[in-house]
Order: C-alpha cells, then sequence, then structure tokens
C-alpha cells in the first residue's frame, strides 16, 4: 500500500503523546527487552543522554530494520517492540541526530545507525529526503568511540581483543546540542531548554526507582 509518509512523520512531530521523560524510557525499555543486566543513562557536557547496555546486541541484519518506518513482524512475548515505530517515536520527540552503536558477542563486527531527526523534520514539511536514516558497518573512529565508553564503565578492557568479543550491547547516544533552536534564536531559551531537561532527568531518575524495582538492573 501507498504510505503518506511526510503525513506519518507530521503526525508523530506534532503528536503529544511523549515527553523527554517517556522518550528516554522507551529507549532503556529496549535495553530491558535485549535482556541487558546493566544499564547506564549519562549525559554529556550538553546534557544530552546516553544509555549503554549489555544486552543482545544488534548485527548489520538487525540494524537495518530500524530504517524501515514500519515493520508488521511477530514481537516476542514481554517485550515492547511491535511495529518499528516507538524508537522513531521517541527519538523524533527529542530531536536532534542520534548514533545507535551495536553488536552481538562473538563478533568484532560493530554496527551502526545514524536517525537525523532534523532532517526527517525538514523532510516531513516538503525538504528533500537527505539521507536522514542510514545503517552499516561502524568506522575506526565510532569502534575507537564504542571500546573506551565500554572500557570507562568497566563492561571490557580495549586493550583486550577477547574482552572486546566477547562482549555484546548498545550504546545510543545523541550527536549535537539541538534542543531545536534555530541560529538566531534567544540564547535565553536555550538556557531554559537545557534547565528543562535537567528536570526532566531528574523526575526520570525518581521515576525508574520505582519502575525498575523488579529488574536484575542497575
Amino acid at each position: 500500500f501507498d504510505l503518506d509518509l511526510r503525513g506519518f512523520l507530521r503526525s508523530k512531530i506534532d503528536a503529544t503523546s511523549h515527553n523527554v521523560e517517556s522518550s528516554l524510557s522507551e529507549l532503556i525499555h529496549n535495553s530491558l527487552d535485549a535482556d541487558a543486566k546493566d544499564i547506564f543513562i549519562l549525559h554529556n557536557n550538553y546534557k544530552n543522554p546516553l544509555i549503554i547496555d549489555n544486552g543482545s546486541g544488534m548485527n548489520k541484519d538487525n540494524i537495518d530494520i530500524l530504517k524501515k518506518f514500519y515493520d508488521s513482524r511477530q514481537r516476542t512475548k514481554n517485550t515492547i517492540g511491535a511495529f518499528n515505530i516507538g524508537l522513531k517515536d521517541c527519538l523524533l520527540n527529542l530531536s536532534g541526530k542520534w548514533y545507535i552503536l551495536s553488536k552481538k558477542s562473538e563478533t568484532d563486527e560493530l554496527v551502526y545507525c545514524i536517525f537525523d531527526s532534523i532532517k526527517l523534520k525538514k523532510y516531513a514539511y516538503g525538504g528533500n529526503y537527505d539521507n536522514c536514516i542510514d545503517s552499516g558497518y561502524a568506522s575506526p573512529k565510532l569502534t575507537k568511540l564504542y571500546k573506551t565508553i565500554l572500557d570507562n564503565l568497566g563492561f571490557i578492557n580495549k586493550n583486550n581483543d577477547m574482552s572486546y568479543e566477547r562482549f555484546s550491547g548498545t550504546i545510543v547516544y545523541q550527536y549535537e546540542n539541538d534542543n531545536d533552536l534555530d541560529e538566531g534564536d534567544d540564547e535565553d531559551e536555550g538556557d531554559d531548554e537545557i534547565e528543562n531537561y535537567k528536570t526532566s532527568y531528574k523526575k526520570l531518575y525518581n521515576d525508574l526507582k520505582v519502575k525498575l524495582v523488579n529488574y536484575v538492573c542497575n
């Protein structure tokens, strides 16, 4: 059937179904669905989130599916993913440019997906589709970043090839500080936006203390 992709995207961009807390919770639940034993929720100097887990990870076939806007395959029991929409829904809400880095165990092949919410929003309102979602095998630069983060958190020893090969897991992070502000916007508005993120983080952490109490997970 013909899908009005621009209309679909506009419906997600303009929707009120997600806020910062629920969007980040969506990403965290993806880690839980991947049977992660440990999940780290961090942020960079711009207050942009990083979510790191040691779940089952993804290979090239898995991550290529993220480029689809709809996937009707049967979901796994007791997981939240059904139609491959939730991830795009929450990343559009959070805005910015997102990287997903992931690997399976017993391999050194790291795969990536780049989800550019800014380009997708421009496309939704009449712009060209400019490689808004891309995936493939990670570059040496992305692989070095992935290993460094895992090493700093104690998941692997980046100088030990076997330690890295045995690991499986995913890192999701926002690449740039967008905050939906265009050039020329009021700087005070940007400060307010960052302050809103800080408040949202605090609320998210308080909610997670309750929601994750039944999981064996940090």
